[in-house]
């Protein structure tokens, strides 16, 4: 159990919980109480987490910065004095792991997403793996740079994985080289690099499809593995599997998290940032808060017809909502961040057929999917779900009814009239 408290003037916050039977605290600078919430979240999963074992408490670890990060058991690293002033000799270039640890510990509060940094320092643990602790930025050249896209290639990563670390890594070395941390600024282009080849997504397939393939043999368990990932469900398979989900969760807020998945097409982060002041029953529309659309703003919406059907799960669980403004909530009023949303849906789909569901991304696939098989026009399912890449429209595309076949027969037939 953690708890904060909040002072709006300082900017700050103080969280409260225990550990090894002793009483913690830790003041941390925090840009809104929403923020502070979201730090007793993580305080109070890393303590579940080491309550079970997942996480051990390493003998040398600060107990509050070890929980108060999520496990990290990094030390804070030290600024480089007067970072606005100083230039740092060449000779004392910052290594590329120290720097994605200063970057980590001094980046704006609320820049980005909680899981966008968690990624960026996943790339970052990759970076240090294979340059080595000791790689500078002064020594990073275009050959080194080749060098781990390669290794990252013979790992079996690909191709849009290590665009994305790469982009990580321009990302940071700017924001170093701007702050004065370092003094060479990036001069390489992803382009000066050769990557592996990308292989397009499968389009998304239904579930006899799947199965189908995997019952012809010869499939390896990762091939088998993407199959189910483009699985999307018809409208009485989504039914079905929330009538399970209904049946089986463990806790009040999992079924109307499912429900509000399924009948917006909601990615998990925009469930788990939806507050109850964005649902008008009345107008029977619930704004969605979104962050792909524009990167300069905290997040923007999108409105949503709200479903008859997610209108009563949604209702029925206000009723009983624990308190607070977060639409989804523990029985504390906490919010919940995203790997405990991974974790609730796995353990809601465990023990039966749906258990071959990868996360909440199959609900927004068979969402679009199901529109596109009723011929929705592809503009409205684009505003539903806020689509903004032709890529994802083309793995549902080949589910619009009949309009190639038109298409065709329609010329064909022209042609033998004539």
């Amino acid at each position: 159990m953690a708890s904060y408290q909040y002072d709006r003037k300082k900017g700050v916050a103080r969280i409260h919980f225990r550990y090894a039977g002793k009483q913690l605290n830790r003041v941390e600078k925090v840009e809104s109480e929403r923020q502070a919430q979201r730090l007793v979240a993580l305080v109070e999963e890393t303590l579940s987490d080491l309550s079970r074992g997942k996480l051990i408490m390493p003998a040398d670890a600060d107990p509050k910065v070890f929980i108060l990060t999520g496990g990290k058991v990094e030390n804070r690293p030290k600024l480089v004095a007067d970072p606005l002033h100083k230039t740092p000799d060449a000779s004392t270039s910052e290594t590329v792991a120290e720097v994605f640890k200063l970057y980590s510990h001094t980046l704006t509060p609320g820049s980005k997403e909680a899981n966008s940094i968690e990624t960026e320092m996943v790339h970052g643990r990759h970076f240090k793996r294979v340059f080595g602790s000791h790689q500078t930025f002064a020594s990073l050249s275009i050959d080194k740079l080749q060098k781990y896209v390669d290794e990252r290639a013979r790992e079996g990563v690909v191709r849009d994985t290590i665009q994305k670390e790469l982009v990580t890594l321009r990302s940071v070395w700017a924001w170093a080289t701007k702050r004065k941390h370092i003094t060479n600024a990036p001069e390489w282009k992803i382009s000066d690099l050769t990557l592996p080849k990308a292989a397009e997504k499968i389009p998304f397939q239904t579930w006899d499809q799947i199965t189908r393939k995997i019952e012809r043999g010869g499939l390896t368990d990762e091939q088998q593995a993407e199959l189910w990932e483009a699985l999307w469900l018809d409208q009485e398979q989504t039914v079905e599997c929330l009538a399970w989900v209904r049946d089986h969760a463990r806790h009040p807020f999992i079924y109307p998290m499912f429900a509000f998945a399924a009948y917006t097409g909601a990615r998990r982060s925009e469930i788990i940032r939806s507050e109850r002041d964005d649902w008008d029953f009345e107008g029977k529309v619930v704004m969605i808060r979104e962050k792909k659309a524009d990167k300069s703003k905290a997040f923007t919406r999108r409105a949503v017809s709200i479903h008859p059907v997610l209108a009563v799960a949604i209702q029925n669980w206000f009723e009983n909502h624990p308190g607070g403004q977060w639409t989804i909530a523990t029985e504390n009023c906490l919010p919940i961040c995203g790997r405990m949303a991974s974790k609730y849906f796995r353990g809601a789909v465990k023990g039966g057929k749906w258990e071959v569901l990868h996360g909440w991304h199959t609900f927004r696939h068979s969402l679009a999917s199901n529109m596109a098989s009723a011929g929705t026009d592809q503009r409205i399912i684009n505003e539903i779900l806020g689509h903004h890449t032709q890529e994802m429209e083309r793995r549902y595309r080949h589910l619009l009814p009949g309009k190639q076949a038109n298409a065709l027969n329609s010329m064909f037939q022209a042609k033998e009239a004539s």
